[in-house]
């Protein structure tokens, strides 16, 4: 077979420099050469474009076609005339047309076009200021190959709310909403950033709860008796490991977990409690098992704070009063009675409250002319009096301090006054009370904590262990070291304050039975303890010696 007529009707360029396609025919008086088009461009890799030459003078003529860079573009003729070129890749390269002495030229170029784009994420959340998400597109030409190089620009609607950088790393700087925009070329997409933080926590025994910027309540941990007020629908739901949102529709102002039911304030100032109803601690008028709902607190007060304790629950109305309800066997209502009381009843002799914390059996607030007061189960001194005698009305604390905060533990009591000293009082099993001894029990506020150079702004009684917040954010906790409470990678008993692992700033610490939670200034939560009911909130169940950082809920 004679193979002469299809090599001439197919023939691929392959040299560098000069590949030749010949016509059957001898050229004959050619004048000028054209090549259309010209130029030769191209937008997308693996695309074709059909050139030809017109030749004047001369119909037929022997053309010979050559391409600079085959690197850059392959080249398939047919006939002299007409060449195919596909684009292999970005660059530039000169087509030259000769037939004898004519010689033309056109410039071929490979330059890829964004013709489409994927943004790897469209929606972004933060839930810390500082927190960064890294996204990428993906550009392609018009026939579908990715592009490397391409121009790629971004952008931020908000810069007080998320910075992104040249590369696309999104960073999340505030508060709020905003939009990423990145454009390639003539197109353009965008992803929605929201920054929510969370703003405080509170642990009860084996549960924690907490509220965002944007005025949400969320639980984990044990529910056991339905203390994360995630519904009737959830009611079975023995535990969570991750923040989940409280059921109901409110916006929150402050939340308080006690040990097995929680309440909080919302922002229309009404009081909701949820969980154990046993012993009345709802304040909702009745006394039941559990409530998987908020249950509105009866009186008609309008509420700044509250404070969940073991049975009993106490709050801090806008108008400077305290009331309390639920259990009052130790008289930790504060009502010179010993009756539970199944609505909020005020505690006598008129004082002027600014805070107040229900604890196991006591209670201890402080007053407007920063005065502290405890009543309750006097058991280990942990009233203040210099006794162990319990009180059924509010008592002056000893010692004449000037009072910034109180904390109500298990069977000790802390406080911070004007100059930013800590003292504890009560049992110091443990070396709880943090004065650098073991002394079994200290009467009264003499055992200051030992000093800190900066002084304390905050501080949480717990079970056996105690925590706190120095001015300058960084976190102590001394006491028992069980289950990893103390958060510095043992379970060591410290009776001095000792530094939490971490380097974390602070803005305050919650610490109970034998976990703590606390949120960090750049609006973190991170929990460390015992972890085996979930109420660590970082998905794992189980116990951390570490402050681990609870899982974002949104």
């Amino acid at each position: 077979m004679n193979k002469t007529p299809i090599m001439r009707k197919y023939l691929i360029v392959t040299l560098l420099l000069l590949v030749g396609c010949d016509s059957p025919t001898v050229p004959n008086g050619v004048t000028s050469l054209t090549v259309n088009p010209s130029p030769v461009n191209f937008d997308a890799l693996g695309d074709t474009i059909q050139a030809a030459v017109n030749i004047g003078g001369a119909s037929d003529a022997v053309v010979k076609w050559s391409v600079s860079d085959l690197s850059v573009v392959k080249v398939l003729c047919w006939s002299g005339q007409t060449c195919q070129f596909t684009s292999v890749a970005n660059g530039t390269a000169t087509l030259t047309v000769s037939s004898g002495s004519v010689t033309t030229t056109a410039p071929i170029e490979v330059s890829q076009l964004t013709a489409s784009f994927e943004l790897s994420d469209t929606a972004l959340s933060f839930s810390a200021l500082g927190d960064e998400a890294q996204l990428t597109i993906a550009p392609k030409d018009r026939m579908g190959n990715e592009m490397s190089g391409a121009e790629v620009v971004w952008a931020t609607s908000d810069e007080s709310v998320v910075a992104v950088s040249d590369s696309g790393l999104v960073t999340a700087t505030g508060i709020g909403d905003a939009m990423i925009t990145v454009t390639s070329g003539p197109l353009e997409a965008t992803a929605s950033v929201m920054v929510k933080l969370w703003t405080s926590v509170s642990v009860g025994q084996s549960h924690s709860c907490a509220i965002t910027t944007s005025a949400e309540a969320y639980c984990w941990g044990s529910n056991q008796y339905d203390q994360l007020g995630l519904g009737e629908s959830m009611s079975d739901t023995s535990e969570v490991d991750v923040p989940t949102l409280v059921s109901g529709g409110h916006s929150w102002e402050s939340i308080s977990s006690g040990d097995q039911h929680t309440c909080g304030v919302t922002t229309a100032r009404d009081a909701y409690c949820w969980g154990n109803a046993g012993y009345s601690r709802m304040g909702d008028g009745t006394s039941g098992s559990t409530r998987p709902t908020p249950t509105l607190v009866i009186g008609g007060h309008s509420w700044a704070s509250m404070s969940g304790g073991r049975r009993h629950t106490c709050g801090i109305t806008r108008y400077t009063e305290a009331g309390c309800w639920g259990d009052n066997y130790y008289r930790q209502l504060g009502d010179s009675t010993r009756s539970t009381r199944s609505s909020p009843r005020l505690v006598s002799d008129g004082h002027s409250w600014e805070s107040i914390s229900a604890g196991y059996d006591h209670s201890c607030g402080v007053t407007t002319s920063s005065k502290a007061y405890c009543w309750g189960n006097g058991q280990a001194s942990k009233l203040g009096y210099g006794d162990n005698e319990s009180r059924i009305a509010p008592t002056l604390v000893r010692n004449g301090f000037v009072w910034q905060s109180i904390s109500t533990g298990r069977y000790h009591t802390c406080g911070i006054v004007a100059n930013n000293d800590a003292y504890c009082w009560g049992y110091n099993g443990n070396g709880r009370l943090g004065d650098g001894t073991y002394n079994s029990t200290v009467a009264e506020p003499r055992a200051k904590v030992v000093d800190i150079m900066d002084g304390w702004a905050s501080i949480s009684a717990a079970y056996s262990h105690t925590c706190a917040v120095t001015v300058i954010g960084e976190g102590y906790c001394w006491g028992s070291g069980g289950s990893g409470r103390l958060g510095n990678g043992t379970s060591g008993t410290r009776r001095r304050p000792t530094l939490i692992n971490g380097l974390h700033e602070w803005e305050v610490i919650s610490s109970r039975w034998y976990h703590n939670c606390g949120v960090t200034t750049d609006g973190a939560i991170y929990c460390w303890g015992s972890g085996g009911s979930g109420q660590l909130g970082d998905g794992q169940g189980s116990t951390n010696y570490l402050p681990t950082r609870v899982l974002s809920a949104w």
